[in-house]
């Protein structure tokens, strides 16, 4: 009896190493996201998107976060079709880690390939509907291809997440001066 329990208790110990924290993380940003509103200064904004960020690219497993960490490295370097082979399998692997497909989404507009990052950004921000990275790349996609209404509405939605995005806002001063209609 004593060897059944310890069997079990060992596989429970195992399924839950390798299981996200999703409850602190969770809280974390939602605690992380109601300063951003309102941050104390500008150099507290920029602590409290940090943090944010730092959540996301460590928001799996510790084998998925070394994948993404891996890509990364990989995209950084300018090896993009390793860092597609990575990211891809990483996706194949988990498909509930928003971080992996806003690094794909990213990989892509590098690429020049809107609309392979277009369907990443839509998957990022079902998972992670405040990732104010995936709507800024929305709007800088929608721009690039001359769809100036929905850039401006992109980046406005990402500076409702996060107010203290500057290329968004320099973004959208061009936009809406250019077209004060839209």
């Amino acid at each position: 009896m004593h060897r059944l329990f310890v069997v079990f208790l060992v596989a429970l110990l195992t399924l839950f190493a390798g299981s996200r924290p999703a409850f602190a993380q969770s809280d974390d940003l939602d605690h992380l996201f109601a300063q951003l509103r309102e941050p104390a200064s500008n150099a507290a904004a920029i602590s409290i998107e940090t943090q944010i960020w730092n959540l996301w690219m460590h928001g799996g497993t510790h084998a998925e976060n070394e994948a993404l960490a891996k890509a990364t490295l990989a995209m950084n370097s300018g090896n993009n079709t390793e860092a597609e082979r990575q990211l891809n399998v990483l996706i194949g692997q988990t498909q509930s880690f928003p971080e992996a497909y806003n690094k794909r989404a990213t990989l892509y507009f590098m690429m020049g390939r809107y609309e392979d990052s277009l369907s990443d950004i839509v998957k990022t921000l079902d998972l992670e509907p405040r990732h104010f990275g995936a709507l800024s790349g929305r709007g800088m996609i929608m721009q690039r291809l001359g769809r100036d209404a929905e850039a401006i509405a992109a980046y406005k939605e990402a500076l409702i997440m996060n107010p203290n995005l500057g290329g968004a806002v320099a973004a959208l001063r061009v936009l809406e001066k250019q077209a004060p209609d839209l």
